[in-house]
């Protein structure tokens, strides 16, 4: 299903991307370090998601302009916002599902972020992107930034030990404190660090196919023509 209005999806991208580029500014402003803030997965994916609604907006109005407001709204090529919508879904769970519990600093400004972003690119995606259109195989292409991204996490503290992990389970030091009778504090607590990182990965690849197939199933992929049935 689309809303086939362009200006109400102008309108919508609009404050979507006035909301999360707020958001964003005063996480940067009040909360910690930009290098912490900007080491964060949930942070990245809020500033793709803010630039996503930043194009299509731009190229919505473009399109209204030209063609008038009936009809299916001018986005982001189809797999590309589908896979933003992943990285900020997938943040968004991490995030209260885990940080947020073990947190002893609740931020509201982070919680809010990593709450809104999620939602208005769900929002979006539901109400005013084409469906269908996404190849089965492309999940596997996304889950080279969260791979990257955990890589680069873990050995940056290693050259500059200045720089701190931005979430507990990137640090090895975790896992020799709070699980000192179990088998992830072994390796000097990387093997806690080695089971979380590849159990994330997963449940990312897990949470894009899913998508995926939901892209396919409400894109009607699915659906028998009358010539299947004959």
């Amino acid at each position: 299903m689309v809303i086939r209005s362009r200006l109400n999806s102008l309108l919508f991208r609009g404050l979507a991307f006035s909301c999360t580029l707020i958001l964003i500014i005063i996480a940067f402003i009040y909360g910690k370090s930009d290098s912490e803030l900007i080491g964060r997965f949930g942070i990245q994916a809020a500033l793709l998601v803010c630039f996503a609604f930043f194009l299509k907006a731009i190229f919505n109005a473009v399109d209204l302009k030209r063609h008038g407001n009936p009809g299916a709204p001018a986005g982001l090529w189809m797999p590309l916002s589908l896979a933003i919508l992943s990285f900020n879904l997938f943040s968004g769970i991490i995030y209260f599902s885990y940080v947020y519990p073990n947190d002893t600093i609740k931020d509201p400004i982070l919680t809010s972020l990593f709450a809104v972003a999620p939602i208005l690119a769900l929002i979006d995606y539901l109400l005013f992107e084409e469906k269908g259109t996404v190849k089965k195989s492309y999940p596997l292409y996304w889950s080279f930034y969260p791979l990257f991204f955990g890589v680069f996490t873990l050995i940056g503290p290693l050259y500059k030990p200045e720089n701190s992990f931005p979430d507990t389970f990137f640090d090895s030091a975790h896992f020799q404190i709070t699980a000192t009778a179990n088998w992830m504090s072994g390796n000097a607590g990387w093997n806690g660090v080695s089971f979380f990182s590849l159990i994330f990965l997963f449940a990312f690849i897990a949470l894009s196919f899913l998508l995926v197939f939901f892209n396919d199933l409400v894109g009607g992929r699915f659906k028998k023509t009358a010539k299947d049935t004959v």
